[in-house]
């Protein structure tokens, strides 16, 4: 756990949850008399009011679990919000408390204004968004938008999202209306009544003093915190924006990579990392190499040498604050606003610089963004069993779904376990055996009285349609004892066992040397189709490096080990077929579409320098057989290619063809060509005119052609992409290519050439 996340445990309605909500009963009844806990005095500004409606004030309580913010009614004299006194007459709620590691009980809350017919507690929305779609049509087309709103994380979330139809698409029009909804309307309503928090300002109440010596208290700069009420604000001049503060935090991430290169003999300097936020991009004209040690420099550099940069430098960084000794006869003005949110992301979705209160609440560190879009758009599920021979919501029965899954099959494995790379911080992973062949057995076993059918109510657009699920295991065993193993599963309508199984309980003979890092852990994972469209599947190994802190699904890092497939098809649910015969519902057949499509091609355009050419290309099937999916097809090309100002000399090289048939009146395909080049020494030859194994190490030629059914599409191009001696391709070339993370960002030099349309 970082200082930053301890800290956000000890005083946890700094939310890192950046959707936040809250309920509880007002606090003070009219009849209450007593001392206050906590004195302000002072004005506030408030931006955007809620229209028609008399604010008072109060304080607002985070709970970082649940998104929910807690209203505590205060008692108030004088003018508001001009001129008052403010008194807080209680504690938190319960509901707004959470104990950190060290047993203290804490709440965080911010001034805020309310209508007096607010409800206690509501969900405040911290992430929004949307999408829309515009179409043309012979009554004049429309537009169909959906946007959602959301509060809370993890199994806490909660959201609203909303579909809108307009008429015409060129803009606002009368006749839009909500079309279709899925969740609590009242998340839409955030600010109905409600103007939002106090800027610059914040309330933490503790159960128990924090000691100075605390760790979180001496990272922060906090001369520790007494039990109760405190109220801390910015150090003198705090202004995220101004020069001074830009300067500071500019002088520590240069300081801290000086820091990192002198302790790393990387050589590699501040402006060098800041121009590689740039690099890689296709459509600029300065190609910028992207260099594959960027992520992990940068990490390195915040976890290791940055606040040893600020020790040095002595200027505050965001997230250094302190506390308002004399809260009671200080006067305070303060800035009320809906975009003072415990997230760094604004209500319409865009990032922006956190203000010190959202500094405060994070530490200074930026959340993860939610991904609520399925959640919003389908809504809470429902389940009904079904008998293995009643039809589901698919149109078919179980049986008729998952018979092929259910059985076993034995074919060769081949073992496929090159060492991982520790590559933009990954965990370096050995495993063994790196290479070889096996006979394996595979065995899916199904639950047949778990069938059931998933339906969301109320759910909109095609994702939420209806599924049918069954529950499953997997066991595999290779007879050379690498594998012996398996686990359980939960499949759908496309008939596909993903199983995982903690790697310490695997019974093979299969060695995963990890170099993990505390609370990282090593699965096998499983993946196996049905065997009636062959005997197909893979294993791979999953380092889970954390939990995904929305929705709790596991993230990490996957690399396949071994992989079978009795038909050679490596997508799940492809059979073989003769390449000369028709395709299921099309009237031609692969050779057809692959003769009249991409035969014969010869695209004129020019180079970036202007310079013209025509670039010839003619593709041919590899094989007699194609793999034939329910629609679409994979197949192995041959491909000769050349330029014909000698730029590239003609070669004939393998690549990839995909077509996809969805609409079989309107098929499409994709011929991919990637051609890489490595220089055995200084003395081979390359086969672009402009390259030479003396100055270079390789290169790679890439070109991607897209046929709609009628023309090709040009749009691509062609790239050269080159990589220098001495440069990336000497720290990771030979080894990234070999495992296919090496990417084209980090050439060198690129050159585009570009058919004429």
């Amino acid at each position: 756990m970082t200082p930053s996340m301890r800290f956000c445990a000890l005083l946890p309605c700094l939310l890192l949850l950046s959707a936040l909500t809250p309920s509880c009963d007002s606090q003070v009844a009219p009849e209450f008399r007593g001392e206050a806990l906590l004195t302000l005095r002072g004005s506030v500004e408030i931006d955007d009011p809620p229209e028609d409606a008399e604010l008072v004030p109060a304080v607002a309580f985070f709970n970082g679990e649940t998104g929910m913010v807690h209203i505590v009614d205060v008692e108030v004299e004088g003018e508001f919000p001009s001129d008052f006194v403010l008194r807080v007459m209680q504690p938190p709620p319960a509901e707004a408390l959470f104990e950190g590691p060290d047993g203290i009980e804490s709440a965080l809350g911010y001034i805020t204004a309310v209508t007096a017919d607010r409800p206690d507690s509501f969900a405040y929305v911290t992430s929004s968004g949307g999408a829309a779609a515009c179409y043309s049509n012979e009554s004049g087309g429309g537009c169909d938008s959906w946007r959602w709103w959301c509060s809370g994380a993890g199994e806490a979330m909660s959201c609203y999202s909303e579909r809108m139809h307009c008429p015409q698409n060129d803009g606002p029009a009368p006749g839009c209306e909500v079309v279709d909804s899925a969740g609590d309307s009242s998340l839409k309503e955030t600010w109905s009544k409600f103007a939002g928090l106090s800027e610059d300002l914040v309330l933490v109440h503790l159960s128990e003093a924090l000691d100075a010596d605390a760790a979180d208290a001496e990272r922060l700069g906090l001369p520790g915190l007494p039990a109760g009420y405190s109220v801390l604000e910015p150090q003198p001049g705090y202004d995220p924006d101004s020069p001074e503060s830009s300067d500071c935090d500019m002088a520590i991430e240069r300081r801290a990579v000086e820091l990192h290169a002198e302790a790393n003999d990387t050589g590699v300097s501040y402006d060098y990392l800041i121009a590689q936020g740039g690099c890689g991009g296709e459509d600029q004209e300065a190609w910028v190499p992207c260099d594959p040690r960027t992520d992990r420099i940068w990490r390195e550099i915040s976890e290791e040498f940055r606040d040893q940069a600020i020790a040095e430098l002595g200027c505050r960084a965001v997230g250094h604050w302190q506390v308002l000794e004399d809260a009671e006869s200080t006067r305070i003005a303060l800035r009320i606003g809906s975009d003072v949110r415990p997230s760094v992301f604004a209500p319409d979705g865009y990032s922006h610089t956190p203000t010190f209160a959202q500094a405060v609440a994070f530490g200074g560190a930026e959340p993860p963004e939610p991904d609520p879009y399925f959640s919003s758009l389908c809504g809470a599920p429902e389940e009904q069993p079904l008998a293995w021979d009643e039809v589901g919501p698919t149109g078919q029965t179980p049986e008729e779904l998952f018979a092929g899954l259910e059985s076993e099959c034995i074919t060769e494995v081949q073992w496929d376990a090159a060492e991982y790379v520790p590559f933009e911080g990954q965990p370096q992973v050995r495993v063994e055996p790196a290479s070889g062949s096996s006979e394996i057995e595979v065995a899916v076993m199904l639950d047949r009285g778990s069938a059931r059918a998933l339906s969301f109510p109320d759910g909109m657009g095609d994702r939420c349609d209806p599924t049918v699920l069954i529950d499953g295991e997997v066991q595999a065993r290779s007879a050379d004892g690498v594998i012996d193993g398996g686990g359980r599963f939960t499949a759908n309508e496309y008939a596909v066992a993903h199983a995982k199984q903690p790697y310490e309980e695997h019974g093979g003979s299969l060695e995963v040397d990890a170099e993990l890092l505390p609370g990282e852990r090593v699965f096998l994972e499983y993946h196996v189709g049905a065997s009636h469209l062959s005997c197909i599947g893979n294993i791979s190994v999953f380092v889970q490096t954390e939990l995904d802190p929305f929705d709790g699904a596991p993230a990490g890092h996957m690399h396949s080990v071994g992989n079978w497939s009795s038909n050679g098809c490596e997508p799940f649910g492809a059979e073989r077929q003769d390449a000369s015969s028709p395709i299921e519902g099309l009237d031609r057949s692969p050779q057809e579409l692959v003769q009249s499509w991409f035969g014969a091609v010869t695209l004129p355009g020019q180079w970036e320098d202007g310079g013209q050419a025509e670039l010839t290309l003619s593709a041919t099937l590899a094989e007699t057989t194609v793999c034939v999916g329910p629609d679409y097809l994979d197949a192995a090309v041959t491909l000769s290619y050349g330029m014909s100002d000698g730029s590239i000399a003609e070669r004939t090289v393998e690549g990839s063809l995909s077509i996809s048939y969805r609409d079989p009146a309107r098929p499409e395909g994709r011929l991919l060509l990637i051609d890489d080049v490595t220089c055995a020494s200084t003395s081979s030859a390359l086969p672009h005119a402009s390259a030479s194994c003396e100055e270079q190490a390789a290169l790679t030629v890439r070109a991607q052609l897209l046929h709609d059914g009628n023309a090709i599409d040009t749009s691509d191009g062609l790239r050269v992409y080159e990589y220098d001696r001495g440069g990336v391709w000497d720290l990771y070339g030979k080894e990234g290519r070999q495992q296919d993370w090496l990417d084209y960002e980090a050439a060198d030099r690129r050159r585009i050439f570009t058919p004429t349309p």
